[in-house]
């Protein structure tokens, strides 16, 4: 979990080596989730 400004940024990962998502939480409560992150382990 990373804090980037006003926004939070939770990176979710399968754990089976597919790419990750990062799922933003900003100041307002809306969340966005970015199919785009970067794989992980």
């Amino acid at each position: 979990m990373k804090q980037n400004g006003a926004s939070t940024v939770y990176q979710v990962c399968p754990g089976n080596g597919e790419a990750g998502v990062s799922v933003v939480v900003n100041a307002g409560g809306q969340t966005s989730r970015d199919q785009v992150a970067p794989a992980c382990s």
